[in-house]
């Protein structure tokens, strides 16, 4: 029988052979071997998946500061989304016919900001769930609350408008002359982001948002563009900009692409500017190609792609 603890019933499901070292990775195997075989009995603290975990020191996550009291609580959640109780024995089958019930909760919860989410992006199974769940709206605001967390200084600032693009007109018709504008700027980049106060005045009505930051100082409005993992860069691109409107100074796009590469996200926005999506281009009447091209030419001199 194997002795699992709370959020390993959820996680073990997005295991791809990744691990913190090769004695990790293998327990994980052995124990995956054995999943559909035996029963699973719910216990409280350590279990077969932490016994080979190198964070694991005197029965305690030392992974980070707080970790144990951290992961006690995410057991806690999960063995409440699953309706599992402390000492059962299940199989399997039965959490894996329950999980596509409770994911949405778990993912907002806990995935956006967790370390092993690139993990699991790449699982077909987590992909499959994803795509269950997650409508236009919800799906820009899991990759706006994960970029957010490379972007400290401002992710308290920073507030996600609603996106427009692909609602029907009768429920957006109390909005036509804002569209106009919406759209026009739009055309010209997939995101944009200004104070709150100038989009009350430009737009004459508060702005409708689908994540409210403590602060709300500044609005970001993001199209979503042909994958997850490109509209990770445009929004990277927006927090960037974000940051240097904190600090009052105003950049030009190379010295915004370099902070996006500084957090993380340089091959994303190369990737989307490669896709003829272009962020920050909303103050353009047209689109300058050779400007468009020097990006290019300066994010792949900095990921060391340029010959």
């Amino acid at each position: 029988m194997l002795n699992l603890r709370g959020h390993h019933l959820i996680c073990l499901n997005f295991f791809k052979g990744e691990g913190y070292n090769e004695l990790f990775v293998k327990n994980l195997e052995e124990i995956l071997g054995k999943i559909e075989k035996e029963n699973i009995k719910i216990i409280e603290g350590f279990d077969d998946v932490c016994k080979s975990c190198p964070y694991l020191k005197e029965g305690r996550c030392e992974y980070e500061e707080g970790a144990e009291e951290k992961i006690r609580k995410q057991d806690k959640t999960a063995l409440n989304l699953l309706n599992i109780r402390e000492g059962e024995i299940i199989t399997w089958e039965e959490i894996r016919n329950k999980l596509s019930e409770v994911f949405s909760q778990w993912y907002e919860t806990y995935c956006y900001a967790c370390d092993w989410l690139k993990v699991c992006e790449s699982h077909q199974y987590f992909q499959s769930l994803t795509q269950m769940i997650f409508s236009p709206d919800k799906k820009i605001l899991s990759i706006f609350l994960k970029v957010r967390e490379n972007f400290p200084e401002v992710k308290e600032s920073v507030s996600l408008l609603k996106p427009y693009a692909n609602l029907h007109y009768t429920q957006i018709e109390d909005k036509v002359p804002f569209l106009s504008m919406y759209y026009q700027l739009h055309l010209y980049s997939p995101s944009w982001i200004i104070k709150r106060e100038e989009f009350e005045r430009i737009m004459g009505f508060e702005p409708e948002l689908i994540y409210k930051s403590s602060e709300n100082t500044f609005i970001m409005s993001v199209v979503y563009k042909v994958d997850d993992y490109v509209t990770e860069g445009i929004i990277a691109h927006e927090f960037s900009e974000a940051l240097a409107l904190s600090r009052g100074i105003i950049l030009t796009h190379e010295e915004v692409d370099f902070i996006c590469f500084q957090r993380g996200y340089g091959r994303q926005l190369l990737l989307a500017l490669q896709h003829d999506l272009f962020p920050g281009m909303v103050t353009k009447l047209f689109v300058d190609r050779e400007d468009i091209q020097r990006r290019i030419d300066h994010l792949k001199m900095l990921l060391g792609y340029a010959s």
